[in-house]
């Protein structure tokens, strides 16, 4: 996955909510492990599915069907006016392959891979990404990870932060997904969620 460094001038800024909707939808006991473990990454992905609002909600209900042919699951999907938890961040979501299944937690967010960079920050796609901003700052701050960008090599060595299911894909070769796209604004969107952290840390 290519990472572009400097947004076009007049770019739409992506800027982390200070609150949003959060819904509870667990998922079928058969589509996650309920093993406890303790998270070091938070794994970008997007659904492949359709953006607007109630998407969040579509996705997590099949994520409860416990006769999925393939078993999956994520920790949360956001879409553009609410998220939805699915599995609890300290128990195993199914959603990129073992390592990256033990170490992540899974975002999905509702839109394509093949998205254009334009339409990822589009009039849907835009407020999904301020949302999950603060979904993963919040993350970020309640499991002590770094709001940086963990690339497939850094995820081999150990590095803590924020990655992808294509760099996840690319480290341990679980999987061969490259989600969420080439076009994804990823470090618009980090920058966005290193903000969010560096705002909560600031006294008031």
């Amino acid at each position: 996955m290519r990472v572009r460094s400097i947004p076009p001038p007049g770019e739409p800024r992506i800027v982390a909510v200070a609150e949003y909707k959060l819904r509870h939808q667990p998922a079928s006991l058969r589509n996650y492990s309920r093993l406890v473990r303790r998270p070091t990454h938070i794994v970008l992905h997007c659904t492949d599915g359709c953006e607007g609002t109630t998407k969040d909600t579509d996705v997590a209900t099949m994520f409860q069907d416990p006769h999925l042919a393939k078993k999956r699951s994520c920790g949360y999907v956001v879409d553009t006016d609410s998220a939805t938890c699915c599995v609890a961040d300290h128990h195993i979501a199914y959603h990129c392959g073992v390592q990256g299944n033990m170490r992540g937690i899974g975002i999905e967010l509702c839109g394509r891979a093949a998205q254009t960079r334009a339409e990822w920050l589009d009039a849907l796609s835009l407020p999904m990404l301020c949302i999950a901003a603060r979904l993963v700052a919040d993350k970020c701050l309640e499991w002590n990870i770094e709001p940086r960008i963990c690339t497939a090599s850094g995820l081999v060595s150990g590095e803590r932060g924020i990655t992808t299911h294509a760099w996840v894909s690319e480290a341990w070769k679980e999987t061969n997904h490259y989600d969420p796209g080439l076009h994804f604004p990823l470090v618009s969107f980090v920058r966005a969620v290193a903000e969010a952290v560096e705002l909560a840390g600031t006294p008031t």
